[in-house]
């Protein structure tokens, strides 16, 4: 779980994401999200879980839909 990010002056979700070869759309949508839970100013932090899960559960509809 461990990414060497000692050559960088800075780190955003960006390149979290890329360096952890997070590629699902819907991954980066959750992560993104649950890194700056109620942080954002513009939801509270339950608006954002809720959103989380919506996010999730819409990923897995779209496995069961794609029969994984």
């Amino acid at each position: 779980y461990f990414k060497d990010v000692s050559k960088l002056d800075r780190l955003d979700v960006y390149r979290l994401l890329a360096l952890f070869e997070v590629s699902d759309p819907a991954l980066q949508h959750i992560i993104k999200k649950a890194l700056c839970a109620g942080k954002r100013g513009a939801k509270d932090f339950a608006k954002d879980v809720r959103e989380i899960a919506d996010t999730a559960n819409r990923r897995v509809q779209m496995l069961v839909e794609d029969g994984l």
